[in-house]
């Protein structure tokens, strides 16, 4: 009834649209700054209620803040998140954070925002108090309050039996949480952990409880999930980078620059190669990252996918994330192939003897080793750059520039989240590396045609 006129309220309130989240505004003098600021969320099990229902309520509050809690001008922001099915974890963070940034404009000094919420509401600001307490961008800037009306914020209740009078019992919490959580599809099995823990670092104990926990929940085919975007992503970029470094080298090596030195050609080479091959990488790159960050998958096909983002945001957003790709992938195959060519040659000095000596099998051998150490500079130069595509593909909010959405990204996860996940994509990478060495190697010798490096 207030909602659509039938009732005059003695409080002003709103509906107010922000950028990443929308609400209810209410405060006590619309035409003055308010003293405090109360953040709501409401209940439901992430997946009914709104804040529409609790507006008698969170009206009663504002205006017992003023007559009985001493404040000259209380406010309230409701934040009215997207439920489930329509929407999983982590999206309701997402639009917490934004909801906050706004509230925490309104106000001279965050310590004068206080945190409320109930039930599931209750849960979604546990998660944003965990998101605020952990980044180095919030340091200065954390409320001052927190109320929950919730029976799990001691986070271990000593209740763990069903009781004849009870509300909600432990299957439907549970079924609740499920839907909030989402599915844990995604890519491949290293892959997959990789690029969680790059966007959320608390997701998992380890890499092997995490392969532990999606197998049990999805079972292989969850496990493999998405595979598509990276095998044809990848083959389109590995075709290029390595046809075009061979002849970049060439060119660069016998034509423009015979007398340089080699390490030079080499980092020149790749460095071009790779600048092109990206082009053909992005869009798949994109689709990847986003059926790997997003709860429920964003999209269960590469097509499927492709469709989703023309129509949404047209061709150009398949190519949001191109500057951090090529930041990220130009080092990366710099050290790639540098790296490469100096291992395999001083692995031939040291042998004593002329490459030619060895027979194909050792010397495609050779190209494994020195595959798999290139790897290791690989995902070590190019890690941080990694983690900040996951984060802009995954994060990087409608209208924001590269700059600012990397800036904004950056002072959320400071410089210790840009190694999350390092570990597992060393042994990735370097794995990775080292075979497609082998196989290109393989591929020249079955051509008749030397490996590479080593002369």
């Amino acid at each position: 009834m207030l909602r659509h006129g039938y009732r005059r309220s003695p409080i002003s309130w709103r509906e107010i649209s922000v950028k990443g989240a929308h609400g209810l505004w209410i405060i006590h003098n619309e035409s003055q700054k308010p003293d405090l600021v109360v953040y709501y969320c409401h209940g439901g099990g992430f997946s009914m209620g709104s804040s529409y229902f609790y507006l008698e309520f969170l009206l009663a509050l504002v205006s017992l803040l003023e007559s009985d809690g001493g404040y000259r001008n209380p406010a309230l922001f409701a934040l009215e998140y997207t439920l489930v099915p329509d929407a999983s974890f982590p999206t309701q963070l997402h639009q917490s954070i934004a909801g906050f940034e706004h509230v925490r404009s309104l106000v001279e000094n965050a310590s004068k925002i206080c945190f409320s919420g109930d039930s599931a509401g209750a849960t979604l600001v546990l998660s944003l108090l965990l998101h605020i307490a952990s980044s180095p961008y919030y340091e200065k800037r954390r409320p001052g309050y927190a109320i929950l009306i919730s029976p799990w914020v001691s986070i271990v209740s000593p209740n763990n039996r069903d009781t004849p009078s009870d509300y909600l019992n432990a299957n439907s919490l549970e079924l609740y949480g499920r839907q909030y959580a989402g599915s844990e599809k995604n890519l491949t099995p290293l892959d997959l952990v990789k690029c969680r823990r790059q966007v959320d670092a608390s997701i998992y104990k380890s890499n092997l409880s995490a392969w532990r926990s999606i197998y049990a929940k999805e079972g292989l085919r969850g496990v493999f999930f998405g595979w598509s975007p990276t095998f044809v992503g990848y083959c389109f970029q590995g075709g290029g980078k390595y046809g075009f470094y061979e002849v970049f080298k060439y060119y660069y090596g016998e034509k423009l620059f015979p007398n340089t030195n080699k390490t030079v050609v080499y980092l020149g080479a790749s460095a071009s190669a790779e600048f092109l091959a990206d082009m053909a990488l992005c869009p798949f790159e994109a689709i990847k990252v986003r059926m790997q960050t997003t709860l429920p998958p964003f999209a269960s096909t590469l097509r499927e996918g492709w469709a989703k983002v023309t129509a949404k945001e047209g061709y150009g957003g398949l190519y949001k994330g191109l500057y951090p790709l090529w930041g990220r992938q130009i080092p990366y195959t710099m050290v790639k192939f540098a790296t490469f060519e100096t291992t395999v040659d001083y692995i031939y000095r040291t042998l004593g003897k002329p490459k030619e000596s060895y027979s194909a099998l050792q010397q495609t051998g050779v190209s494994f080793l020195g595959g798999y150490i290139a790897g290791i500079g690989c995902a070590v130069i190019s890690h941080p750059a990694d983690v900040m595509v996951s984060k802009l593909n995954a994060d990087r909010q409608a209208g924001e520039g590269a700059a600012q959405a990397m800036s904004r990204i950056y002072g959320s996860i400071g410089f210790k989240g840009l190694w999350n996940g390092l570990p597992v994509r060393i042994v990735m990478i370097g794995t990775l590396t080292a075979f497609q060495w082998l196989i290109y190697d393989s591929f020249k010798v079955s051509l008749g045609l030397p490996t590479t490096g080593g002369h």
